[in-house]
């Protein structure tokens, strides 16, 4: 048990209202439609067998107080409070010990020690344990009491009672041809002493924070009352008095039922709807901010491209010196960093353009059948341009009758520019970039670069595809780089069902694999067959 007390200070408002009193069903007749009916039924049984009757209505008790357990024990995780599961795991031994007072009962007596002493005498100390049970119940809501330590206390009780019971030393509670002996009816008297003590604990540590649960429990505790009060009056065991006691106490049964269901099924059940509807809400709103920033982007692409356009085409024309001589050579150096640095920003712009559509769904793609050793070749001359082409040496591995691509072009063509550009980028000056298309042991097809540059550190792998985070920021900083690149990868690879992976080691180099689903995968001769 840990030592946790239950916070009485969050148990505030009402205990019971008019208002909990018609949501409990207290007050609602359909509440009471199948209880209503299982007495009538009871009250034509025991017109016709009151041993019957006793029994049926015995074991409808019993059977409530083993599915209360049931519902206790496999929901006990969905709730904090650890008063229900007390209350339900005492009332599986209680329904435990009214089993044997029923298989007791004068009539029945299918127990080796039967008659109505016996039944009786079983009868006070399960209505004992009841008691005490309620009780001290609602004290040990605050504690984390585990499942097995609870039931494994109230079946050391149950066997205690029932052997005392059969021990023959426990004390007679009906003499036949007098009634009920003054220990029975003493005992009655004490045991209602204890239910009223129950209500008080009850009320006063509030163990369930909603007034309908409460209400619901105070009812059956008065019921319970009710019911021990109409075992002291009766004379004989077949009587008017016998009958009311057992279905009062069928009712109690019912009700602390009804509590177990609205504490540990309904109310998870309304807060799992609650949780629900705000998720709901919140993705209503992350939605229309989504809107929002896709719509700011577009409109600030468009204003920032603008005025870029006419920077970069002026700064081409004075590096061109279209319109004559800048003089000094300084100012073609000049203006030809103007234009790199116009062409960092544009594309800079379509990269995040770029990441907003793919994140907002926006981004369409535009599948046809794609040689990857053309689109390659076409990525390789366009890094050229920005990488002198003698410092790296780009070596295709794939055979000449590799299959083709299904693909977007335009996704294909940045994810393989960003991949080979950052193998550019961050290999040393000599250094060999080889890219394969080969086929795996899942019957894929993998897309992998490899580079024997500065690597990436073991801690950043897990890290390095989320937006805006660099594996060496001093290093991304020399080539202008954001960190958003393979970002896009990882998206783009996403929308054409690939699975990106990323094997690295510091110092030593990288290698990026897309592996493409069979579903992606054209065969050469199919084209063919099928042209």
């Amino acid at each position: 048990m840990t030592d946790t007390p239950y916070d009485k200070k969050s148990q505030t408002g009402p205990i019971i209202s008019l208002a909990s009193l018609h949501t409990s069903g207290l007050v609602r007749l359909d509440f009471w439609s199948f209880p209503a009916l299982l007495t009538l039924l009871l009250a034509l049984v025991a017109l016709y067998d009151f041993v019957i009757f006793h029994t049926l209505a015995e074991l409808f008790a019993i059977l409530v107080a083993f599915v209360m357990f049931v519902l206790a024990w496999h929901t006990s995780a969905l709730t904090q409070n650890r008063f229900m599961l007390v209350l339900a795991c005492g009332y599986f031994w209680i329904g435990t010990l009214d089993l044997a007072h029923t298989l007791a009962y004068k009539g029945l007596e299918l127990l080796p020690y039967s008659g109505v002493n016996a039944a009786a005498q079983i009868w006070i100390v399960t209505r004992y344990f009841e008691a005490v049970l309620l009780l001290v119940a609602p004290g040990l809501a605050g504690y984390r009491i585990s499942k097995t330590a609870i039931m494994t206390a109230g079946g050391a009780v149950s066997v205690a009672l029932l052997a005392w019971v059969l021990s023959g030393i426990f004390p007679q509670a009906y003499v036949e041809g007098k009634g009920l002996t003054a220990f029975k009816i003493g005992s009655e008297f004490l045991i209602v002493a204890l239910l009223v003590g129950a209500i008080w604990t009850l009320l006063h540590f509030r163990p369930v924070t909603e007034p309908v649960n409460l209400t619901l429990l105070v009812s059956a505790l008065i019921l319970t009352i009710f019911t021990e009060l109409t075992f002291t009056v009766y004379l004989d065991p077949f009587g008017f008095a016998n009958f009311t006691g057992h279905i009062l106490k069928l009712l109690s049964f019912w009700l602390i039922f009804q509590a177990i269901i609205a504490s540990n099924i309904e109310r998870p059940y309304k807060d799992l709807q609650s949780a629900l509807q705000q998720a709901q809400q919140s993705t209503a709103a992350a939605e229309k901010a989504n809107k929002a920033k896709s719509d700011f982007l577009s409109m600030m692409s468009h204003d920032l491209r603008t005025p870029l356009n006419a920077v970069m085409g002026f700064s081409d024309m004075m590096r061109g010196q279209v319109l004559g001589s800048l003089g000094n050579p300084k100012y073609v150096e000049y203006s030809d960093a103007i234009h790199k640095s116009g062409a960092y920003l544009v594309s800079l712009i379509n990269d995040i353009l770029d990441v907003s559509k793919i994140e907002s769904g926006h981004y369409e793609l535009e599948e046809e059948e794609l040689d990857l050793q053309e689109v390659i070749r076409e990525i390789h001359v366009g890094v050229a341009t920005r990488v002198p082409a003698d410092s790296h040496a780009l070596k295709i591995d794939m055979a000449a009758d590799s299959p083709l691509l299904l693909a977007d072009r335009r996704a294909t063509l940045q994810i393989l520019a960003n991949l080979i550009g950052n193998a550019t980028k961050f290999s040393t000056a000599g250094s060999d970039i080889r890219v394969s298309w080969k086929a795996d042991d899942q019957g894929r097809w993998v897309l992998s670069i490899t580079d024997t540059g500065c690597g990436i550190a073991a801690d950043k792998l897990e890290t390095i595809i989320e937006p805006f985070v660099q594996a060496n920021p001093l290093v991304s900083r020399k080539h202008e780089g954001v960190g958003l690149g393979l970002h896009i990868v990882h998206l783009l690879a996403k929308l054409h069902d690939a699975t990106l992976k990323i094997s690295s080691v510091e110092g030593k180099g990288t290698t990026v694999s897309l592996a493409y689903p069979p579903e992606r995968i054209v065969q050469r001769e199919n084209r063919k067959a099928a042209g």
